[in-house]
C-alpha cells in the first residue's frame, strides 16, 4: 500500500519510507490518520450499500429446474441489523439504547432500608473468624 501512496503523491518510495522511519513532521501519525479516514469512508459506503440492497434472492428448484425469487431472511437480518446500528449511532438522541442507573421514577435501585441491612450483614461477616477446613 505504501508504494501506491508514494506513487500517487509523486514521491520516491525510498523517500516515503524514510519519512515513516524518521517520523518526519509526524508523518507516521499523519499517514495513520489518512488510513483511518479511508477505512471510515469505506465503512460508510458499505453501510449505504447494505441499506439500499434488496432482500430478494434467486432460488433453484432441483426437481423442475426452474428458478424463483424469494425473500431471503439472512439478507433481511443484515439490512435490519445495519439499520438498527445506524439509528442507534447516527440518530442516538432518538434511538439510542438507554441504560437506567436508577429505579422506577428515578428512585434508588436498591431501597435505603435494604442497603442498610446489607451493610450490616457485610459488617457482621467481616468480623467473623475464618473457618479452616
Amino acid at each position: 500500500m505504501n508504494k501506491e501512496i508514494a506513487a500517487k503523491i509523486n514521491v520516491e518510495y525510498s523517500t516515503f519510507e524514510n519519512w515513516i522511519y524518521r517520523n518526519q513532521d509526524n508523518f507516521d501519525e499523519f499517514l495513520r490518520n489518512l488510513r483511518l479516514e479511508w477505512k471510515l469512508k469505506k465503512a460508510e459506503e458499505n453501510i449505504e450499500d447494505v441499506l439500499e440492497m434488496g432482500t430478494t434472492n434467486i432460488g433453484f428448484d432441483r426437481k423442475t429446474g426452474d428458478t424463483f425469487e424469494y425473500e431471503d431472511p439472512r439478507l433481511k437480518k443484515i439490512k435490519v441489523d445495519t439499520s438498527i446500528f445506524v439509528a442507534e449511532t447516527v440518530g442516538k438522541k432518538t434511538y439510542s439504547k438507554r441504560v437506567e442507573t436508577t429505579g422506577a421514577d428515578g428512585k434508588d435501585l436498591i431501597p435505603a432500608e435494604v442497603e442498610t441491612r446489607l451493610a450490616g450483614l457485610r459488617k457482621t461477616n467481616a468480623n467473623k473468624p475464618e473457618h479452616k477446613a
